[in-house]
């Protein structure tokens, strides 16, 4: 089974199958999740498998009122063939014939952008992982809290 460490910002470990983090430095070197109001940021979606991955589907959420996913691009080892976005909630969807992998994937750069103070979370839940034989890979989810000032 895959396998991989959520963190944020190179920073915090938790057991689990995908890891977010923030693309950038934080400011001054800190280690924390903190973002100002109005301000954007782009959270990298890490996945880490021995078994090439050949189509897939996330659930991206969070609370909008606080925290606006502006936008979901492929990283440099995903590929989105389609992606829609309504009330919070956005789906993407993959596929690559060849497969992705194995080892630690860039998969998706998700642009957001903070909304109103208070403690937030943006959760990535796969929906369906498969190999490039079409077998489900078993996979859980993952989140990263964000404090916004």
């Amino acid at each position: 089974n895959p396998t991989l460490n959520p963190y944020f910002n190179h920073s915090y470990p938790v057991n689990g199958i995908l890891g977010l983090c923030r693309k950038g430095p934080n400011k001054n070197g800190a280690k924390t999740s903190l973002l100002q109001v109005g301000q954007e940021e782009t959270i990298k979606v890490v996945v880490n498998t021995p078994t090439p991955i050949g189509a897939y589907q996330f659930a991206i959420s969070s609370d909008s009122s606080a925290l606006e996913i502006v936008d979901v691009q492929a990283g440099p080892d995903g590929v989105i063939m389609a992606a829609s976005k309504a009330h919070g909630l956005v789906k993407v969807n993959g596929f690559d014939v060849d497969g992705k992998g194995p080892g630690e994937l860039d998969f998706l750069l998700i642009k957001v952008k903070a909304k109103a103070q208070g403690k937030v979370t943006i959760s990535v839940k796969p929906v369906v992982f498969a190999d490039v034989e079409g077998q489900k890979i078993p996979v859980s989810g993952s989140s990263l809290s964000l404090s916004i000032e």
